[in-house]
C-alpha cells in the first residue's frame, strides 16, 4: 500500500468516525499523507524526532477539528491505545497506579511438550 494510499484509508476513517466536512477531509488527508512520508524517513532517524512530528500533527488535528471533534479524536485515540496492541509509547500508559505489575515475560515457566 502506497502512502497516498494509506493516508486516504486512515482519512476516511477519520471522516466516517468525526464527520469531518469536506474541507476537513481534505486538510486532514494532507496532514496523513505529510506525517506518513515524514514517518517513513523518521524510520532512519531517533525515536524523539518521531514523537515531535506525532506531537505537532495533535496540535495541527486540534486546529482543523471542532471542539466535539477533538473530544471524540481523543477517545479515539485512548481506546486504540487500549486495544492491547503492543506499544512502545510508555509515556501513553497509565502508570498511575504504581502496584499494577507488568509481565516481562520472564517468569512464565516453560514447559516441554510432549
Amino acid at each position: 500500500m502506497t502512502t497516498e494510499e494509506r493516508a486516504k484509508y486512515k482519512t476516511e476513517k477519520l471522516s466516517e468516525a468525526l464527520q469531518l466536512s469536506a474541507s476537513q477531509k481534505k486538510a486532514v488527508y494532507e496532514l496523513n499523507v505529510n506525517e506518513m512520508r515524514q514517518m517513513k524517513e523518521g524510520r532512519k532517524e531517533d525515536m524523539e524526532a518521531m514523537q515531535a512530528a506525532r506531537k505537532a500533527r495533535e496540535e495541527r488535528m486540534k486546529a482543523i477539528l471542532t471542539p466535539e471533534q477533538v473530544a471524540k479524536f481523543q477517545q479515539m485515540q485512548a481506546e486504540r491505545m487500549g486495544s492491547g496492541r503492543k506499544r512502545e509509547h510508555v509515556k501513553h500508559m497509565d502508570v498511575s497506579q504504581p502496584d499494577t505489575k507488568v509481565n516481562s515475560g520472564n517468569d512464565i515457566k516453560k514447559e516441554s511438550v510432549k
